[in-house]
């Protein structure tokens, strides 16, 4: 009896502990980090072998900044909302899964009003999907186009120090950082209101799917054994669904990014 005294309250515990665990989420961001660094050196490699590859006319129309912007900032931002994204949400999805199925097994109509409230979810990406892509677009066009300033002033320092023109040169290059900040904000503001829906949406879904459970659980359809299991796997249903519908908003973001970066190669 004492043992069931002490496990049955500390089943919620070792489902966090389940969640949380750092031990796994470290194990698997090792096994992440040499697959992104493969494909990484690939991009760069697939990027640099096509530049080759087009004609010199066609190269001399982009500035050097341009091509370098490809190499860092977009490459940058397909691996960070593409494949890093990806990653959790196959595990994400594993978690939904073997939730769904128990959910099927204890109560059919549960699982029906979660599978509602997940794929409202799922819709909040394709609501904000336009401006998250345009903005994200936004802010790689915005380094590139202070890199190529950067780029030139550098190149002219010689000159810029003869005819003392420093601070006008410093002037603009503030400028266009503060440019660069701002589009780089507009962005990452879209990303998280975006995200911020999502998660709304998701505390509603559980506030909704409980009272289900507590209605059912006083008619007798199921037991408060079952309504504490059924909550404890709701949080394996809906976090998992937030976490990737946010994967899904990223993902949406670097589309516009990598489709620029691979016309523009070729």
């Amino acid at each position: 009896m004492v043992f069931v005294g002490v496990l049955a309250p500390l089943r919620s515990y070792i489902m966090q502990l389940l969640i949380d665990s750092q031990s796994y989420k470290e194990m698997l961001e090792k096994w992440q980090a040499v697959v992104v660094r493969d494909m990484e050196k690939d991009l760069r490699d697939q990027v640099m072998r096509k530049l080759f590859h087009i004609s010199a006319n066609q190269f001399e129309k982009k500035s050097i900044a341009y091509y370098l912007s490809k190499f860092t900032t977009d490459i940058r931002i397909v691996l960070d909302d593409g494949i890093n994204n990806i990653y959790g949400m196959i595990m994400q999805f594993i978690f939904v899964v073997v939730a769904v199925i128990y959910l099927f097994c204890v109560e059919p109509f549960i699982l029906l009003l979660v599978a509602v409230v997940s794929i409202v979810q799922f819709g909040v990406p394709n609501i904000l999907k336009k401006k998250i892509a345009s903005s994200r677009k936004e802010y790689a066009e915005a380094v590139e186009v202070y890199l190529d300033g950067v780029k030139n002033d550098l190149g002219g320092h010689r000159v810029i120090r003869t005819f003392d023109a420093v601070e006008q040169i410093l002037g603009k290059q503030a400028k266009l950082s503060d440019f660069v900040s701002r589009k780089n904000e507009y962005s990452s503001k879209t990303l998280y209101w975006a995200q911020a829906l999502a998660s709304f949406v998701n505390n509603g879904a559980f506030l909704i799917v409980l009272g289900s459970c507590l209605l059912f659980a006083v008619a007798g359809r199921i037991t408060i054994g079952e309504v504490v299991a059924i909550t404890n796997m709701m949080n394996f249903v809906l976090t998992p669904s937030k976490a990737i519908a946010n994967g899904m908003i990223q993902l949406k973001a670097m589309e516009k990014v990598k489709a620029a970066a691979a016309n523009q190669a070729l």
